[in-house]
């Protein structure tokens, strides 16, 4: 028997668990993530800055129906370890589109809400709008953070860092 063979082998009889690949997660009805509406959706995407113990999460694209028409719920959130520093959202929506005959992701006109700076410890935004069948949304948000900077060698120097997340597309 081959020595790759028998790890498998090995860590069943232990009965420890073997790691399997990451599979993106799919799209699916769902009853919301906390403070996130229910609907037809995929998971939420988090994005983790790397020196700072902080992040920001694009929600959505969240579909619905009311009578006749499809919506989508979309929004994001960002914090930081402690509720260190200022912080800045701000969350739009794009669709799928093609520019020279590749695919282009566009910015969809009114869609932009922005809030911040503030200190609280998480900082979120929510909004809804209506979704057309045939047509691919994602949800963009950004996280423009001011931190404390203690390698500055001044006891007010900041760090502004800017970090984003882009949710998966899905059309309704």
């Amino acid at each position: 028997m081959r020595p790759r063979a028998l790890i498998p082998l090995a860590l069943a009889a232990l009965g420890l668990p073997i790691a399997a690949p990451a599979a993106s997660a799919q799209p699916s009805w769902n009853s919301g993530y906390g403070w996130w509406p229910g609907g037809y959706g995929s998971p939420p995407v988090t994005v983790q800055q790397g020196n700072w113990q902080c992040s920001v999460t694009a929600y959505g694209p969240t579909y619905g129906v009311k009578p006749g028409n499809w919506f989508m719920y979309y929004g994001g959130g960002t914090s930081c370890a402690n509720g260190i520093g200022q912080k800045s959202l701000t969350v739009y929506v794009q669709t799928m589109g093609t520019m020279n005959g590749k695919p282009h992701w566009y910015t969809v006109f009114g869609t932009g809400l922005t809030t911040g700076p503030s200190s609280a410890v998480n900082v979120r935004l929510i909004n809804t709008r209506q979704a057309y069948l045939g047509h691919e949304y994602r949800v963009v948000a950004v996280a423009t953070l001011v931190l404390p900077n203690a390698y500055a060698g001044h006891p007010h120097a900041t760090s502004t860092i800017t970090v984003t997340a882009y949710s998966q597309g899905l059309a309704p």
